[in-house]
């Protein structure tokens, strides 16, 4: 029974796609430069406004990678973009405590960024190529669990070398891309691509309408959980709540996806997309609809814990189904374009939800995340089911 349990959970993957976690789980735990950004231009003595210029240079970067990302991965293949993209985060990383001019750490943030996001697309199509179709909402779900695993652990880590020294810190984030290299170069194996693909243009995905469907529906939801980072805080501390209760409430999310992200995987897999996104979709704007009611960080942490259910069936979910819609040798740009979904989300849902909350008020703003996750159900559950339907 354990031998059967252990199967049905991280069993009767390849050995690339354990390389391929391994190395994710290393970047991630030497993720330490974002969080502290701003920190590092701040101890410099730049203004706060100039600093969060910074961090939108890192957003940049990262939103105009994806399409290149994915053009790279299926064009030239998906191991060189992933040495790339880690070859050129190393390089930032390393140069930027010693760049005495401002405008040079901002050209360091958007590569950095520009690497981070170029190779995701290479990691997303890499697993759809490794791992079959019946598998691959449970492979996603470990490569989302080994994500949060490193998430979760870099913030301590950070935290420690910021007040040794900033030079640590970003030495720390530089060489761990580097051992990430390492181990894709020297053990992970390009896939092999059995049916060869048209060769088209980046921007090729977006012709195709039911991406096109799940883009958007995709948006509605992220835009929402990116509230939990913009308007969330404000409104706990507008109730007496301080930063403090803010991290002890928001630490529900990481604990939740690091300890059920594997058992949801496997529930996701006996279920249809439209069926699994539509819960999804229900549990985000329930979770967000919560927020109103709350006083108290329990109660708040109760609420992330619905809403974070919805965000560990959309990471697991989507790109499984992505994969399966993608046509020979356009895995990469399929994925590099529903990826893009979260860079709107970043752009938008903060921008959306702090204009709402100062003009309107906290109430309009929680109930509409309930009425867009109502909306985003919907058409999950009906427009989802033709799609499916052509894959019988």
């Amino acid at each position: 029974n354990l031998h059967r349990l252990w199967q049905r959970t991280i069993g009767g993957f390849p050995a690339d796609f354990w390389v391929l976690c391994s190395g994710i789980l290393v970047n991630r735990i030497g993720a330490l430069a974002f969080p502290f950004l701003s920190f590092f231009l701040i101890s410099r003595g730049v203004p706060q406004n100039v600093a969060a210029a910074a961090v939108s240079c890192w957003g940049i970067g990262g939103l105009s990678a994806s399409f290149l990302g994915g053009w790279s991965a299926d064009r030239i293949g998906r191991k060189f973009t992933l040495l790339t993209g880690l070859s050129v985060s190393a390089l930032a990383m390393f140069a930027m405590p010693w760049c005495q001019p401002l405008y040079l750490v901002y050209a360091c943030a958007f590569l950095t960024g520009f690497a981070f996001d170029f190779q995701r697309p290479a990691v997303s199509a890499a697993v759809a190529d490794l791992v079959p179709v019946s598998d691959r909402v449970r492979a996603y779900a470990l490569n989302y669990w080994a994500v949060n695993i490193g998430a979760s652990i870099a913030p301590l880590i950070g935290g420690l070398l910021a007040t040794i020294s900033f030079h640590f810190l970003f030495s720390f984030d530089g060489t761990t891309s580097l051992i990430y290299f390492a181990i894709i170069l020297f053990w992970f194996r390009e896939p092999r691509q059995h049916v060869p693909g048209v060769r088209r243009s980046p921007f090729a995905a977006f012709k195709d309408r039911r991406l096109l469907l799940l883009f958007g529906l995709a948006c509605l939801l992220t835009g929402q959980f990116f509230q939990a980072y913009s308007t969330l805080p404000l409104v706990m501390s507008q109730k007496g709540l301080d930063a403090g209760d803010f991290s002890r409430a928001l630490v529900t999310n990481g604990v939740t996806v690091v300890l059920l992200s594997i058992p949801i995987s496997r529930f996701l897999q006996r279920w249809s997309p439209a069926t699994g996104l539509s819960i999804a979709a229900i549990c985000t704007g329930t979770g967000f609809f919560l927020n109103q009611f709350a006083h108290t960080t329990v109660e708040y942490a109760a609420a992330i814990f619905i809403w974070t259910l919805g965000e560990i069936a959309i990471a697991s979910t989507t790109p499984a189904l992505i994969s399966r819609i993608a046509p020979p040798g356009q895995q990469g740009v399929y994925q590099a374009s529903y990826s893009m979904s979260w860079s709107f989300g970043i752009l938008l849902g903060p921008t959306v939800g702090g204009f709402v909350l100062q003009t309107i008020g906290e109430h309009i703003l929680w109930s509409g995340c309930g009425v867009l996750g109502i909306l985003a159900a919907v058409g999950f559950w009906f427009l989802l089911r033709k799609i499916e339907s052509k894959f019988r």
